[in-house]
């Protein structure tokens, strides 16, 4: 298992960056490299093994993981990361306690259009392999999930320069939707080429969709619960990769590609109705303190 990086170096964004502008630019960096890295690694991981044995290919990422983690939280912004208590002082000597955001209708909300972009990854890393295995096989799967890949990373650069209008819920839903239909079109395409162009497209939505979730979730966490809001980010994210990844082989086993990814595409949209309904609730803050017995 890989440590919590991710989580903690999103934190982190918060305190590299003065406002939200700039926050909303390193997330979208942070994304881009994610995705560059899910694009050259699996190449640079079969050129590996062209030369070396396959105990010894393992070990080498591994050995990154461990001196970048390391120099990671050898850092002066990681180093100056404290915990911080969950109970505070409030009106003398009371003690309340913040709200776990997973029992936020709002935040619920929120982590579910990162499900679906975890979900819609899960779908394509099975469907695709499947609707190529007459069009180039392996190798033409693995070109084309590396254009979606590419396109992701195509789209946090995009996302990042660019001004978009809207408040996140509002993007969310858009950028969710957009993913959607365009991995849709897989289901009614054939060839490695048109497959291919149309996972491009795909991926041009995918990070914006994992940004505007980590915006987002910042925002929610407040000053207390920042890290606990990056990691259900990236808890509903990899719930939604395994369970898309799942249902995707039991569908197709039964009833092919195309009907597979409609009725994932279908459901997910189904999520996002949910989504939009929690997102406009009208309740207390994010972080907003709670008595601590509420929740005892």
């Amino acid at each position: 298992m890989a440590p919590p990086v991710g989580p903690t170096m999103r934190v982190a964004w918060g305190s590299l960056t003065p406002n939200a502008e700039l926050l909303k630019k390193g997330l979208s960096f942070d994304a881009v490299i994610e995705e560059l890295l899910y694009l050259v690694g699996p190449a640079v991981s079969g050129l590996a093994l062209a030369v070396i044995a396959p105990g010894v290919a393992l070990i080498i990422p591994a050995t990154f993981v461990l001196v970048g983690g390391l120099l990671f939280v050898a850092t002066p912004t990681v180093g100056a990361m404290k915990a911080r208590v969950r109970h505070a002082p409030q009106n003398g000597d009371e003690k309340l306690t913040l709200r776990p955001l997973i029992l936020d209708a709002r935040f619920v909300g929120l982590l579910l259009p990162a499900l679906i972009a975890g979900s819609v990854a899960g779908l394509l890393s099975v469907a695709v392999p499947v609707a190529l295995a007459a069009y180039g096989g392996s190798a033409a799967a693995g070109i084309a999930l590396g254009l979606f890949a590419g396109g992701s990373a195509l789209g946090g650069l995009l996302y990042g320069a660019l001004t978009v209008p809207g408040s996140p819920a509002r993007q969310l839903v858009v950028l969710s939707v957009a993913l959607l239909v365009s991995t849709s079109l897989v289901a009614v395409v054939s060839g490695a080429i048109a497959v291919s162009v149309v996972l491009v497209v795909a991926g041009l939505f995918f990070s914006p969709v994992m940004i505007v979730t980590y915006v987002a979730a910042h925002t929610s966490g407040g000053a207390h619960q920042q890290n606990s809001a990056m990691t259900w980010v990236n808890t509903s994210h990899n719930v939604g990769g395994a369970a898309g990844s799942a249902l995707a082989g039991v569908l197709i086993q039964a009833s092919g590609v195309p009907a597979a990814i409609g009725g994932i595409a279908l459901g997910a949209l189904l999520l996002l109705g949910i989504s939009t309904v929690l997102s406009g609730r009208r309740v207390g803050s994010l972080s907003e303190p709670v008595a601590a017995s509420e929740f005892e």
